[in-house]
Order: C-alpha cells, then structure tokens, then sequence
C-alpha cells in the first residue's frame, strides 16, 4: 500500500494516535505514533488483510536526549513491504506495551531495549536483563549513562570500553 495511503488508514481508525509520516527522509516510510498505541496499531498491521505486516524485523530504542524513542521495522511477507514505528516515551518510567504476543522476536528485542534503554514493556512474559547482569546499574545506551568504577570488586576499566578497534 502507498505510504500515505497506509497514513490516511491509520489516521482514520487511530486518529490523534498516529502523529505523523515520513516518506522523504525514511525508507522505509517512518510512522511516528503515541507509545500508548503501539500494541493496538501494531495488531491491526499484522491481521489486516491489505497490510499484514506479519514479521517483525527489528525493535531498538535510542536515546534522543529529552526523551527515549523505541522503534519497530515491520514486514509483509505477502505483500513484500516494509515500514517503520516509531514511539517516543519519556525518559522517567518508560513504557509502553509488549508486541510480544504478537511477534515472537520481540521477546528479545524488547528485553535488549530493557537491559540498554531502561524502557519497561508491560506484559512482557519475561521482562529482566539479557545482555547485563542482574545487579548491574544503569543503562548503558543513555547519554547520561556513568560506568561505575567496579563490579563486585572487580575494577572496570573505562579507558577500555570506550576504544574502537
């Protein structure tokens, strides 16, 4: 479906959820929408006949400074058609709603945005690091992340971390 076809649908049985699309400057098409509606509209992707953006190929998150963004590359299998998701949540108690149920690769993906982002996904089956270990502090992937000096007594080297081969 055309990009902004596909936006005129999604603004009509979501309304104000869906705030906007980009199709000059993404590719795929980029549609920014409210964090309380990722689950719902993410559903309705997937088991719409016309749409059926039935894999999910990617969900991250990024630190956008003031706020925490979490992003969804979805793919029709059938219809061999790609567009992006993108919801914006703020940097206190971020949340939003696992695509778990709906997608079996976001079990992962949402436990890595967890463990690097901080970003919470309610109803998630197994929501706890998977990258770090349990007792680690922070979150790496913040700007304002501050490596601690050592881990259960053993020093962590910041010079180390941050060189690129």
């Amino acid at each position: 479906m055309n990009p902004k076809k596909l936006y005129e649908l999604l603004k009509k049985r979501f309304g104000e959820a869906v705030i906007s699309v980009d199709v000059e400057n993404s590719i795929p098409p980029k549609y920014v929408i409210q964090p309380d509606k990722v689950h719902e509209i993410s559903e309705f992707l997937k088991n719409t006949g016309d749409l059926e953006y039935d894999q999910l190929m990617c969900l991250t998150g990024q630190d956008l400074g003031n706020e925490l963004s979490v992003v969804l590359n979805l793919f029709s299998t059938k219809h061999y058609s790609s567009i992006t998701l993108e919801a914006k949540v703020a940097r206190e108690h971020p949340e939003l709603d696992s695509v778990s149920d709906l997608y079996a690769t976001a079990n992962w993906h949402e436990r890595e945005a967890y463990d690097m982002l901080g970003v919470v996904f309610k109803g998630h089956p197994n929501m706890k690091r998977i990258l770090l270990p349990d007792d680690w502090e922070g979150y790496p992937l913040r700007k304002d992340y501050k490596p601690a000096d050592a881990w259960h007594g053993m020093p962590i080297s910041k010079e180390l971390s941050h060189k690129h081969n």
